[in-house]
């Protein structure tokens, strides 16, 4: 369900990823974590669900939508995604390409040759010790790790909610009888 997904990356975003950095063998750290003031999100609709601002909420976190129809007001995480696209999913056997015309008669299911798990396992390490790793121009040449850490140490980072606060947000309702 979509709404998880977007409460598993709420959560992850609030907490130490580095035994995830561990389980895909990265060779960098992943300790870019704290609490959140403001998440601008687009207009998905797990971003609207009653669950995912109710868990923002309880985290004391600012929800903000984008308006839609505007991409360019996305350019970051639109950047993001052509990074991914050029620089990992092309080089990926069984790729499915832009679009139809782009794709031509390239046997893409014949080809495939990757699970689920084998792609969140290769992002997951791409992320990791490539992206977090390159120097980008909208960071003046500065790479996103250096980034952070030159920031978080320069300006801190508020603590992450402790285990109940997220416990409280992130928590599966349960019904019961009595």
């Amino acid at each position: 369900e979509g709404t998880s997904a977007a409460l598993d990356c709420l959560h992850m975003a609030l907490v130490d990823k580095g035994r995830h950095a561990d389980a895909v063998g990265a060779m960098s750290p992943w300790h870019a974590f704290g609490h959140l003031d403001l998440l601008v999100t687009d207009n998905g609709s797990l971003f609207k669900s009653h669950r995912f601002i109710a868990a923002a909420h309880s985290l004391g976190i600012d929800l903000m939508r984008a308006p839609a129809g505007l991409p360019q007001l996305r350019g970051t995480i639109e950047r993001l995604f052509g990074t991914t696209s050029l620089n990992l999913v092309s080089r990926l056997s069984g790729r499915t390409f832009s679009d139809v015309v782009e794709r031509g008669d390239y046997p893409s299911e014949a080809r495939a040759v990757n699970t689920v798990e084998d792609f969140a396992t290769m992002l997951v390490r791409w992320v990791i010790d490539v992206y977090h790793n390159t120097p980008h121009e909208g960071l003046q040449g500065e790479t996103p790790l250096e980034c952070w850490n030159r920031l978080s140490s320069t300006y801190g980072v508020r603590p992450s909610p402790d285990s109940r606060t997220r416990r409280i947000a992130f928590g599966v309702p349960l019904n019961r009888k009595v």
